[in-house]
């Protein structure tokens, strides 16, 4: 009773079908060839029923193809919500209700490894999101690395040889490797770290780089306690040295980002290369420093415990001073917060330098600033009834997500703006959805109507785009957090 639209390609490698079957809003995809066990799972994750033919089929048969395949049984869902890579949910109305119908990845579990560990070790997005020379940087790349870990071991060996530690080769030896494992199991708190946490350090690179030094503190702090507790050595300093290792993976990490921002000429290449110098020469200065005070506090630890926290409140406050200077012209959350705060009290928008004066830096990056700002919310958690979602949908016809009526956190005590994304929202989308859920936080209770915040939004946000972009900053890409849930309705 409805219309079918082919879509035909025969050179097509079958997963990029399966991508392209479920952007165009297919219900059905045929293949020719062997059987493929993994598709079944990962159609059925996007919505699509799969049917295999033989080789000999001919392809201009499309009645015979999909016959029976067509029509559904069940209704069709409101919104299509992909929680995860591994778990979609269908939303049907049933009784004026809301009814969710989960469906779990069945694929093997070989499968399942395979993706967790592409999500661990390639970057998001991965092969679409990096040129194509990347695989094989990275191979040599491994290659590099696990012979500079060979080469550290054998090093730390000679060392300890030369230290006059064990005559035999076996006391040498276990010496090394203790020593090594220590590295080793600070190795993969880094891994672990870099995993959930990796996407995060665009955001708010001055907070998570003041957090990486209280960090790297924290580690020293540990390794100082180890003659307090000599039978806990490998414990305490495999703690520090994880500590010490996220940190310097969340320096690096950030500090790209912050010599983008300090370049003019497109010369972050040249900053990084002098900064690197800079920091050499410091190390040095401070070891010949780190000398001197060592051999004043002799064995007296009470002393050596006043030093590292005297020296410690300096590198904190120092690094604080520094991150106040820097200057960033993208926006994350708290920026675009004060640059629509300033437009929605028709105040005149500052530029970088004044808001890199009025940004905190001081906060608990993880959490994310303005949280009672949910974009990326589950359906479940934006609307409570078919009725609410089909007014939300009708309303947003024409946009790339849907917004809630502020509610009252019940925990957090204050309003919450939930805003449900759908799977083509692009960064502007979501920047134009910020906008409405800022427009409708600054409004009192009373007046917080959806159709009225929209029409606003309407009317003044290409306004607001064009004062916040003659002021300096780039509003291309606007980094804000946004959770995993993407919809399609």
């Amino acid at each position: 009773g409805g219309s079918v639209r082919v879509f035909r390609s025969s050179r097509m490698e079958t997963r990029a079908a399966l991508e392209f079957a479920s952007g165009v809003g297919a219900s059905v995809l045929v293949y020719r060839g062997p059987s493929l066990g993994w598709i079944d799972s990962e159609a059925n994750l996007r919505g699509i029923r799969v049917r295999r033919v033989d080789e000999g089929f001919p392809v201009s048969d499309h009645s015979q193809a999909l016959s029976g395949m067509v029509h559904m049984s069940l209704p069709v869902p409101l919104v299509v919500e992909n929680v995860s890579h591994s778990v979609r949910i269908e939303y049907r109305e049933k009784g004026g209700k809301l009814e969710g119908a989960e469906k779990i990845d069945d694929r093997p579990i070989s499968q399942r490894i395979v993706d967790f560990l592409q999500g661990v070790y390639l970057p998001a997005g991965f092969p679409y999101s990096v040129t194509t020379d990347y695989l094989a940087f990275t191979r040599w790349r491994v290659l590099q690395n696990i012979a500079s870990a060979v080469m550290s071991v054998v090093s730390t060996e000679a060392l300890l040889f030369g230290l006059g530690l064990g005559k035999k080769a076996t006391a040498a030896t276990a010496a090394a490797t203790q020593w090594v494992l220590k590295d080793g199991l600070g190795y993969i708190g880094k891994v672990l770290y870099g995993y959930v946490a990796g996407k995060q350090f665009d955001h708010d690179p001055k907070s998570w780089r003041i957090l990486s030094d209280t960090v790297e503190d924290v580690g020293g702090a540990l390794e100082l306690l180890t003659p307090l507790f000599p039978g806990n050595f490998l414990m305490l300093a495999s703690i520090a040295n994880a500590l010490k290792g996220i940190a310097a993976m969340t320096g690096t990490a950030t500090r790209h980002a912050i010599y983008k921002s300090l370049a003019l000429q497109e010369n972050q290449g040249d900053i990084a290369t002098k900064g690197e110098s800079q920091g050499v020469t410091c190390k040095m200065l401070g070891l010949a420093l780190g000398i001197l005070v060592s051999s004043s506090i002799g064995q007296n630890y009470v002393r050596l415990i006043a030093a590292y926290s005297c020296f410690g409140v300096v590198h904190l406050a120092a690094n604080w001073q520094s991150m106040k200077c820097v200057q960033f012209a993208t926006l994350n959350r708290q920026r675009t917060s004060i640059l629509m705060s300033a437009f929605l009290q028709k105040q005149n928008i500052p530029d970088p330098y004044e808001v890199s004066h009025l940004e905190k830096i001081v906060f608990q990056p993880w959490k994310g600033f303005h949280s009672n700002i949910v974009l990326g919310s589950r359906v479940t958690e934006a609307v409570h009834s078919a009725e609410e979602l089909r007014s939300a949908i009708s309303l947003f016809s024409g946009e790339e997500y849907l917004i809630s009526v502020p509610r009252l956190l019940s925990r957090a005590g204050q309003n919450s703006v939930r805003i449900v994304l759908s799977e083509q929202a692009t960064p502007q989308d979501m920047l134009r959805a910020y906008f409405t859920a800022e427009y409708l936080l600054s409004l009192p209770e009373s007046s917080r109507d959806l159709g009225t915040a929209h029409k606003y939004v309407v009317r003044n946000f290409p306004k607001f785009l064009r004062q916040v972009q003659d002021r300096g900053w780039n509003t291309q890409y606007a980094m804000l957090d946004p959770r995993v849930p993407r919809c399609k309705w």
